[in-house]
């Protein structure tokens, strides 16, 4: 007599339903993101405690490129994102964090927003770009302006541009790029403080 296929021992079912949800979970699971930051600056220089005190307003970014998604140009005038990595949290709060810790490398008494307890901003940096995005063939360009002001009268109104790489194959070249951009626009605002404080 033959065993009808319902009559399949325990053992066997209970192996196909197991190889059967290790394919599923194996189709399911995407590959992990990689995340990137923005790389340190040199270690802040010891500054005179009667610096001027330098506030760095949040930056602004245009929205394509003010979050976690890591941004490329694509065909024509489209913007695609990358789909493997971001940035480790919104990039305009990590660019913002870099300029100060940039600005700190360069001797200047330079905080984020809001200043720490107690102190007052003498001068606030307010920097607006206009573009953070990665193009194959152009590289990376940051067109920013620049806003130094002081007790609500502007010092300092200009544009700014950091040219960080000429072309980039990835996410770590992007991110890269991207801090040796910052440096970039940071020794420039160091520059324009320089005038205003000498």
């Amino acid at each position: 007599m033959r065993s009808s296929p319902a009559a399949a021992s325990p053992s066997i079912q209970r192996s196909c339903v197991l190889i059967a949800l290790a394919l599923l979970t194996s189709c399911a699971a995407a590959p992990p993101r990689t995340v990137y930051t923005l790389s340190d600056a040199p270690p802040s220089r010891e500054m005179d405690a009667s610096s001027p005190l330098i506030a760095v307003a949040d930056v602004k970014l245009p929205g394509y490129a003010a979050g976690r998604a890591m941004v490329r140009a694509g065909a024509g005038s489209t913007i695609s994102t990358l789909e493997q990595a971001q940035w480790s949290d919104d990039l305009s709060i990590l660019v913002t964090e870099a300029l100060a810790r940039q600005l700190r490398s360069r001797g200047v008494n330079a905080w984020t927003l809001p200043v720490p307890a107690g102190l007052r901003a003498d001068y606030t940096v307010s920097v607006t770009f206009h573009s953070f995005l990665w193009d194959d063939s152009a590289g990376l360009a940051l067109p920013c302006d620049l806003l130094i002001s002081s007790g609500g009268r502007v010092s300092v109104s200009t544009s700014l541009t950091a040219f960080a790489a000429t072309s980039i194959d990835d996410a770590s070249q992007l991110a890269a790029a991207a801090s040796t951009g910052v440096a970039r626009i940071a020794e420039q605002i160091s520059e324009q403080l320089a005038l205003i404080l000498q």
